[in-house]
């Protein structure tokens, strides 16, 4: 895959999460379609995302074995899951994936 589709995670003492364009284009369209429809609930999802992918800088193995070899998956919401993979680095695929 190429990179700018993930988010990179840096392995360092002080671990940055970096969102890319693609990754941050994603939750901006998850962001205006709950916003349109409830704006309360678009702004709660942003924060829970947010929230739980920061996790990952401290646990790294938190998701569940991806669908996808190499590859693992953060359940954000019961709706909402974010794939990644763990190399040198944790990488999130730019992917939050909506399932109905």
């Amino acid at each position: 895959m190429d990179s700018k589709h993930f988010l990179k995670i840096l392995n360092c003492h002080f671990t940055s999460i970096l969102w890319t364009v693609d990754a941050e284009q994603d939750r901006e369209r998850i962001y205006d379609y709950l916003d349109e429809r409830n704006p309360i609930a678009a702004i709660e999802l942003d924060d829970l995302i947010r929230e739980k992918v920061s996790l990952l800088a401290h646990n790294n193995l938190m998701g569940r074995t991806g669908q996808k070899k190499g590859t693992r998956e953060l359940v954000v919401h019961p709706h909402y899951v974010v794939v990644y993979d763990i190399t040198e680095n944790v990488r999130i695929s730019r992917k939050i994936s909506h399932w109905i």
